[in-house]
């Protein structure tokens, strides 16, 4: 049997964080909890106190579009000073937020499941698109680098040595 991993684990007392340190424990692996509340991160997990170690941290994450409390108000915080210019953007973007809130397609259980399943890939990918919204949205992206790339690529290679 292989040895248990241990996790270093953000925003451990709701939404992915949550899910990542439950399935961790799940699987046997210990846990670096950590968030704003290290009481309630040792109270919410107290039944797997001995591979369980909860650290205060307070830390600011971005678990993109997974259906967790990121878009409410008790986790959101949108700045209160207005740039020139930039008004109608802001406001676009905050209610474009308010509208998804709670219409996320994202499960936060599926993907700590899935975390775990690539924490324990013997080769795991250094890059992963955690939901069909963002892998279309890096699929899209690469497609355009791509496209730069190649409508540059004599460019590219006109820095090359003679004879190179």
């Amino acid at each position: 049997m292989s040895q248990p991993k241990v996790w270093f684990i953000t925003g451990s007392t709701r939404g992915i964080g949550a899910e990542i340190v439950t399935a961790a424990l799940a699987a046997g692996d210990h846990v670096v909890a950590t968030g704003r509340n290290r009481d309630q991160i040792a109270a919410t997990f107290k039944e797997h106190s001995e591979r369980l170690l909860p650290v205060e941290l307070d830390v600011s994450e971005e678990p993109g579009f997974t259906r967790t409390e990121f878009l409410e108000s008790s986790s959101l915080r949108y700045g209160t000073r207005q740039i020139a210019g930039y008004e109608e953007t802001s406001a676009r973007l905050r209610s474009h937020y308010a509208s998804y809130n709670g219409q996320q397609s994202g499960d936060p259980a599926k993907l700590a499941g899935v975390l775990l399943t690539l924490a324990n890939s013997d080769n795991p990918p250094m890059r992963f698109a955690s939901g069909s919204d963002a892998f279309e949205g890096m699929t899209s992206k690469l497609a355009g680098v791509q496209q730069e790339l190649h409508d540059y690529q004599k460019l590219s290679a006109s820095i090359d040595r003679a004879g190179a």
